[in-house]
């Protein structure tokens, strides 16, 4: 079970009021003037001016008994004195024997005085004594109670409060100053006290204690108290929670309690009072005319306070400031603080003690459960739990404050207490029972506001150093604490380290260090009482924390606990302002406001973070990847590894992110699955969301992006671009597709998937341009079926296999077709179009691998060659640089790594010359054509020859060819034609009477000449 943890809230009065409470009221009664109104010292004191005793004249006798009675109340005995031999001594001195001298007080309380002998210097036998000295057993006893006024107690009635002098006590009356050098203590139930060489001295007019000086400390021990009854209706409690009661109808005192029966009674004398103002008795002072005092008390030179079975703290000095009311403390001038422990929360203020109470031997008039004075040394004396105890070597003053002084400690406050250390010292203190350490310069506490403070040293710094075991400790200069409300706040640079809880582990522990200002609350308990879980936490300037190679940093950092949970699962929240988080793998996350959220632990785990929130100039950081964002929402779970991972991450408004291999990508707001690695980028109409690898880029409005499956869709418009100058640096070109349908792209498979309205714009170099228009096109490119190289090797390159376009028919029912068109560009003039290729059809299938271009249904193509002009040009052949279509009904394969083209089916050629704008037109059933390979960025798709079979019909100019075959050679421009299984080649003339047939012909365009090879005869029509 927990040990006691803490003093009662009385200790911490008792503190400022026993160095009060020196100044016995009892010793006084031989000292002060009776026609002078004397503050009202708490229970110690009469508690009214009448009852200060007056004296009659007294004569020599072996014994002898005065009794005093209160002259507003002639009926009310205020004291008796009686001594058993009563002797002038000259010089207006008079020796008594073993006086023994009661005062009764008007609450029912008595102090009994008394001792061996004593000299008294009373000219003026009906005067107090002017001064004196007891001497011998000097023994002063307070009881709370009497039978009936004016009688002393029983014989088994307890004191209250014992007051032993080893030394003659010394008083006098024009001073008002008594004095006894040597030891002395105080002892009762709730205290012990004791020290040497005692001052006291008094301001009558003042109405006040001038000083209270104790030349050499000792020992107080404060023992806790059960809480006090509340009082009931129309009775008080005095403030040293002293118990009181109404006086018995006045009697007579009984002599017998203190003297022999033979003892003669001597007189009876009225108390000398000042007369009242009216015959009425005094009315109660108004608050307004309450007489305030303000003191100082202090302890010097090596001040050990400990609470047995808790703790101790040892200072070179200790300070007390009180403000009394009417010679008391105000009821509310210490707050009543009660703290619990998390273990048990159970309340430290009213600790129990474990032990026995002490016990030593009886005296006269002494009970026996009233302790004695001890024979040994403090220093080894036993205390119980619970007790507080408080040494000191130096002396011990008490002074009052000026009146139109208030010390800093006062202000909003009647009881201040505060330790100090000397200059390179420290006040240090230990509390076992919470295994806390620490030591600081100063440590103040505020106890009508319940305020715990603590400062550092200046010459040299010396740091406030808390250490709690298995927990951590704590540097910093200033502590200012609240019992009342958990209340912690530090107004300097200071640090936290945590205590790793496994030292065996590879744990370092975590630390938090701040610049500025750090802030704590605690929880309460539903009764009020103060624990120690925390609620909130909060640091600011320059905050930098780390645990295990995880850092932390920020402005201003503020933690949200729950006081209902375990300590290590309390945590709920963090929040940054100016915030950074970084991770052991150096992964960072930064945002001008920044919240962590946890949950309690799972798998094992104190705790679970669940979910991270910054907005404002978010930065997140691997080292090869960045996201940027104005706001990030990332939650959190374990993975079944243990493993924490992001289970969904949502960032928005000018998201940026970029990765390695150039990898960038753009969106309004990304929204991320990370159980199934699924991410969307959402852009807006005038900003869509891009994603860009190297020199290739996607964007779309919506971008869905699965990382398992390594694909990418686009479900609405989008285009992709792609330049080869930043993919591969010292090269020309680009490409770009745009589509109004939707993308799909899948990594593993190597499929590309561009739907509605698809556009590529292709330029190779800056001479070509390359242009496709369909409605679908399929794009393979290399499989890539794992992510990651095997073995250390290098992943393959990447190539593209095969692209399909596909044409559709639109709502009319009309067929639109897929098209294909390449322009070459002058290098002289790069406005100048010199080549163009243009390819339409149904579906167009180009295979990278085979250099193959297919168009599997009927289509066309179209060539164009501009040669620059010059004497090598004809320009009266129709053959020469211009504008060549094809157009065919059955398929085209061209193999552009040979140079070769194959048509099929109602095959058509038309050339129409660029010169002289002349049309030659060839048709065939199968087409085999040769075209150039142009090696140079200035090269064209110029045709080279063509292979034209069966059915071949060759019109140009006036002349139409007909024949099975026909070779049309483009370079040298001519036609030669054949005829299979004997048949002729026909050639007709508009400009000749007749056709001319032949086994061979050969058309040379450019010469405009045609030669016949074994021609037939010519028959023409006859006349009429």
């Amino acid at each position: 079970m927990p040990g006691p943890t803490g003093p009662s809230p009385k200790m911490l009065g008792l503190l400022a009021a026993l160095a009060l409470a020196l100044v016995f009221g009892a010793i006084l009664f031989f000292a002060r003037s009776p026609a002078t109104n004397q503050p009202n010292n708490n229970d110690l004191f009469p508690t009214d001016p009448s009852e200060i005793p007056g004296f009659t004249e007294l004569q020599s006798s072996d014994a002898m008994i005065v009794t005093m009675t209160d002259k507003q109340d002639p009926t009310r005995v205020a004291a008796t004195l009686a001594a058993d031999r009563f002797e002038p001594i000259g010089g207006g001195r008079r020796r008594l024997d073993h006086p023994i001298a009661w005062i009764y007080q008007r609450d029912g309380r008595a102090i009994q005085i008394e001792a061996d002998t004593g000299t008294v210097v009373m000219p003026d036998p009906n005067q107090p004594p002017e001064s004196g000295t007891l001497e011998g057993s000097v023994t002063v006893r307070s009881f709370d109670s009497t039978p009936a006024p004016g009688k002393p107690p029983n014989e088994d009635a307890t004191p209250t409060m014992v007051t032993r002098f080893d030394e003659p006590v010394e008083f006098e009356r024009q001073y008002l100053r008594l004095r006894s050098q040597g030891r002395f203590t105080v002892e009762s139930q709730q205290i012990d006290f004791a020290g040497e060489d005692l001052t006291v001295m008094l301001n009558e007019v003042r109405d006040r204690i001038e000083l209270i000086d104790i030349r050499k400390g000792n020992q107080l021990v404060i023992r806790p108290q059960p809480a006090a009854p509340k009082p009931q209706k129309n009775q008080t409690t005095p403030p040293t929670s002293m118990k009181t009661t109404e006086g018995a109808p006045n009697e007579r005192p009984d002599p017998d309690r203190t003297r022999d029966k033979s003892a003669a009674r001597v007189a009876q004398t009225p108390m000398e009072e000042p007369e009242p103002t009216s015959a009425e008795s005094p009315a109660p002072k108004p608050e307004s005319s309450a007489s305030i005092t303000r003191y100082h008390v202090a302890f010097s030179d090596k001040v050990l306070t400990r609470m047995i079975g808790t703790g101790e703290i040892a200072a070179d000095s200790l300070d007390i400031w009180a403000l009394l009311e009417d010679g008391k403390l105000r009821d509310n001038a210490i707050a009543q603080i009660a703290l619990t422990k998390a273990e048990s929360a159970k309340s430290i203020a009213e600790p129990a003690p474990t032990g026995t109470p002490k016990t030593s031997a009886q005296s006269k008039n002494t009970p026996a459960t009233m302790p004695e004075p001890k024979q040994t040394k403090p220093e080894t004396v036993s205390h119980n739990d619970g007790e507080l105890v408080i040494t000191w070597s130096g002396p011990l003053t008490v002074h009052p404050i000026e009146d139109d002084t208030n010390p800093p400690q006062l202000v909003d406050n009647d009881l201040a207490i505060e330790m100090n250390a000397d200059e390179g010292n420290s006040v240090n203190f230990h509390a076992d029972a919470r295994g806390i350490t620490g030591s600081a310069n100063r440590v103040t506490y505020l106890a009508t506001t319940g305020v715990l403070a603590m400062s550092s040293g200046t010459q040299p710094a010396q740091p406030i150093e808390i250490t709690i075991a298995e927990a951590g400790n704590i540097r910093t200069q200033h502590i200012e604490a609240s019992l009342t409300t958990g209340h912690i706040a530090i107004d300097a640079p200071g640090a936290i380290r945590s205590t790793p809880p496994n030292t065996a582990s590879n744990s370092a522990g975590a630390q938090i260090t701040w610049k500025e200002h750090a802030e704590f609350d605690l929880a309460l308990n539903a009764d009020g009482s103060l624990s120690d879980r925390l609620t909130h936490a909060s640091f600011s300037g320059v905050v930098q924390g780390v645990q295990d190679n995880n850092q932390i940093a920020g402005s201003v950092v503020t933690a949200t606990l729950d006081p209902n949970a375990p300590p290590a699962a309390a945590l709920r929240k963090l929040s940054f302002v100016n915030g950074v988080l970084i991770n052991r793998d150096n992964a960072s996350l930064a945002g001008n406001l920044l919240d962590i959220e946890f949950a309690p632990g799972s798998m094992g785990y104190d705790l679970d973070p669940i979910r991270v929130h910054a907005t404002d100039t978010v930065v997140g950081r691997t080292d090869n990847e960045i996201l940027r964002a104005e706001e990030l929402t990332v939650t959190l779970a374990r993975d079944p590894a243990g493993k924490v991972f992001a289970r969904t991450a949502d960032a928005s408004d000018n998201v940026r992110y970029t990765g390695k291999n150039r990898t960038n990508a753009t969106a309004d707001t990304l929204k991320g699955d990370g159980s199934t690695e699924q991410f969307v980028l959402l852009g807006t109409k005038d900003a869509p969301a891009t994603v860009a690898q190297g020199g290739s880029t996607i964007t779309g409005n919506t971008i869905n992006l699965n990382a398992r499956n390594r694909s990418m869709r686009v479900p609405g418009p989008g285009t992709f671009s792609h330049d080869v100058a930043l993919d591969k640096p010292g090269a020309n070109g680009h490409l770009r597709v745009r589509w109004d349908g939707s993308m799909r792209f899948d990594d593993a498979l190597g499929t590309v998937v561009c739907e509605d309205s698809v556009s590529v714009v292709s330029t190779p170099d800056a001479y070509t341009k390359d242009t496709l228009n369909a409605h679908r096109i399929e794009i393979d490119i290399s499989p890539m079926p794992i992510a990651e190289p095997i073995r250390g090797r290098p992943m393959p390159e990447r190539e593209l296999i095969a692209a399909r376009a596909f044409g559709f028919v639109n709502d009319s029912g009309e067929s639109v077709p897929a098209e294909i068109e390449s322009k070459t560009y002058d290098t002289e003039n790069p406005e100048r179009v010199i080549g163009l290729l243009y390819l339409e059809g149904p579906q167009i299938t180009a295979d990278n691998r085979r250099q193959t271009l297919t168009v599997p249904a009927p289509g066309t193509l179209l060539v164009m060659d501009r040669s620059a002009s010059g004497e090598s040009v004809n320009q009266s052949s129709p053959a020469g640089p211009g504008l060549t279509r094809f157009t065919w009904k059955g398929r085209m394969a061209l193999n552009r790594a040979a140079g070769s083209a194959t048509i099929r089916d109602g095959v058509q050629v038309v050339h129409k010359s660029l010169t002289n704008n002349q049309t030659m037109t060839l048709t065939c059933d199968t087409l085999n054509a040769a075209f150039e390979l142009a090696s140079d960025t200035g090269g064209t798709n110029r045709l080279l020859n063509a292979d034209a079979l069966g059915t071949v019909v060759f019109s140009a100019q006036t002349r139409r060819l007909l024949a099975d075959n026909a070779r049309f050679d483009a370079e040298h421009e001519s036609v030669f034609a054949s005829g299979e299984n004997n048949n002729l080649v026909t050639l007709y003339d508009n400009t000749q009477p007749a056709p001319v047939s032949a086994r061979t012909l050969l058309w040379d365009l450019t010469k405009d000449r045609v030669e016949i090879n074994a021609p037939t005869p010519v028959r023409t029509p006859s006349g009429p």
